[in-house]
């Protein structure tokens, strides 16, 4: 996977900061204090941002905030559900803004799951957007989590690699849905049983992140599943716990509030995971935004063309 981005920055500054409920979310800041304030909203629940994100953003127009939410990364208590939700994790974009003392709105960029909470946010929030960049867009829904879990168009497409998902659960557990037979198992207290359920899951997640995943990456998750504890624990339980039941909930009956912000989608054409539709309908409402649909992509936000057009929308909010 070539990348096509700025020059890699160092932070100006990391940090702490201490929420009320028992967390410290790290963060970190990259670019002058007086550029164009901005917040980049990471994925999951549990996958921090890469350092090559840092990269999406030309450090002499922005001041660009790196965070690490709840429970995963560099965070603490790594790993802890307490007190994890919707409605802290957008009290924690609410605080360290605060704390940052960053007055104006800034732009708030959300990436695959960051992208559904970055609509919450702004919803909740919108006296602090100056613009709304939303890449692999997601919902926070059920209906929509599962359709990657279940079979269904991922599963035609990649068979060979759904079958190797589907072979961990034993016949008698499927009656549910394997999102759900995934789900207990990965919180299963056999700890063998669970490492087994987080590298299934994860294999078949990432299996999907690119049209042609490279067999390093896959390797990866196959010698060590444990570094994908948080990703895996972190997703379902915000699946379980947090995601709406009925599709698009969070979001659908407040478009009224993103109809007044101006927003930028950026989605891959063949996204397994969010499919592309998320981002056409969200679009179609939103007569404020603008939507980029790169060609033979998927779900990764760093691949060369996808991370292209990220930058381009970025800039052009910057010069405008």
């Amino acid at each position: 996977m070539t990348l096509s981005l700025y020059r890699d920055i160092s932070p100006t500054h990391a940090d702490y900061l201490k929420t009320s409920d028992g967390h410290e979310i790290y963060y970190e800041i990259c670019g002058q204090d007086d550029a164009i304030p901005a917040v980049f909203i990471h994925g999951g629940p549990g996958a921090p941002p890469r350092w090559a994100h840092r990269q999406l953003f030309d450090h002499d127009l922005y001041r660009a905030v790196f965070y690490h939410q709840r429970g995963c990364g560099m965070s603490r208590p790594y790993l802890s559900l307490e007190n994890n939700t919707i409605d802290a994790q957008v009290e924690d974009l609410c605080a360290l803004k605060e704390h940052l003392g960053i007055d104006e709105p800034w732009v708030v960029v959300g990436n695959s799951w960051g992208a559904a909470l970055a609509q919450i946010y702004a919803i909740r929030h919108p006296e602090h957007i100056r613009h709304l960049v939303l890449a692999a867009v997601t919902f926070a829904d059920q209906v929509e989590a599962r359709a990657f879990m279940e079979p269904g168009f991922a599963s035609r497409v990649y068979p060979d690699r759904f079958e190797f998902y589907t072979d961990r659960i034993p016949a008698g557990e499927r009656g549910e849905g394997y999102a759900e037979a995934y789900y207990r198992r990965v919180f299963s207290s056999d700890s063998e049983q669970s490492l087994d359920a987080i590298q299934g899951w994860a294999l078949w997640n990432f299996s999907l992140l690119v049209l042609d995943m490279d067999t390093k990456t896959m390797e990866k998750v196959r010698r060590k599943p444990e570094a994908f504890e948080a990703l895996a624990k972190l997703f379902f339980h915000y699946y379980k716990n947090e995601y709406s039941i009925s599709e698009r909930s969070h979001i659908w009956p407040h478009l009224d509030v993103l109809r007044r912000l101006p927003v930028a989608i950026v989605h891959g054409r063949y996204d397994m995971i969010a499919p592309l539709e998320n981002a056409y309908e969200l679009h179609k409402e939103l007569p404020r935004s603008t939507l980029s649909i790169v060609p033979a992509n998927a779900h990764y936000s760093l691949e060369t063309k996808f991370s292209a057009c990220l930058i381009d929308r970025l800039d052009e909010i910057a010069l405008r």
